[in-house]
């Protein structure tokens, strides 16, 4: 989705039950919402 190489997905954090959200911006594919866990308090 980023372009960024495979060995790059082994270096970002992802909590479990966390939402993340892939989207947009100005045309080109960014992260909108990382490991968000605010909906678990």
């Amino acid at each position: 989705w980023l372009g960024e190489p495979l060995d790059f997905g082994a270096r970002i954090r992802l909590a479990p039950a966390s939402l993340s959200v892939l989207d947009w911006a100005y045309g080109r594919p960014a992260i909108d919402t990382w490991n968000d866990t605010a909906h678990l308090f």
